[in-house]
């Protein structure tokens, strides 16, 4: 899987689930998406998604930061 194919599923099926839980008011929390950037990068490599060079080598996306 490539990065940016990454960051699109994270954009679309990651992203809503933060937004419901930590963005009710309308203004992103960029720390509650980092952590779940992380966070879901470990579960796709523990499950085979992407390797460990992958997991260890992308860096935050766009949407996760300031």
């Amino acid at each position: 899987m490539t990065r940016e194919k990454a960051i699109q599923i994270f954009i679309d099926h990651e992203i809503p689930g933060v937004q419901s839980r930590y963005e009710q008011d309308g203004i992103p929390d960029y720390i509650a998406r980092r952590e779940h950037w992380h966070n879901w990068l470990d579960w796709m490599c523990e499950n085979g998604e992407i390797n460990y060079e992958q997991a260890k080598g992308w860096d935050v996306p766009g949407c996760c930061e300031l």
